[in-house]
């Protein structure tokens, strides 16, 4: 079995708000065959507050990394991953979503 480690490094001067449920930081773990070019939704973690949970918020400093951990029994041989982070708009919109880069587990 493989276990996918994501990170993601502030690169920006700003304070980032991550925002999920009941743990922070929200993410989509999307997938795509081999031979395919089409990313679909393997899996959500913190996106969607069930009636007792309640979202939890972290900060990601400038410079600061944070380290994603995708459990291993739940990744997929012989597709290519990638990890789409969501983050708080300092303005209040929307969140914002950052794309990782792909990995091919084999």
């Amino acid at each position: 079995m493989s276990q996918l480690i994501f990170t993601a490094l502030n690169e920006s001067p700003d304070v980032l708000t991550l925002t999920g449920c009941s743990r922070a930081p929200a993410y989509y773990l999307e997938g795509r065959l081999v031979d395919g070019d089409r990313w679909f939704e393997v899996s959500s973690v913190g996106v969607i507050c069930q009636a007792a949970q309640v979202a939890e918020q972290a900060r990601l400093a400038a410079g600061q990394t944070l380290v994603v951990r995708y459990p291993s029994g739940l990744v997929a041989q012989q597709i290519t991953h990638r990890i789409r982070l969501l983050v708080d708009d300092p303005r209040g919109g929307a969140p914002l979503t950052f794309t990782s880069n792909s990995v091919l587990v084999r």
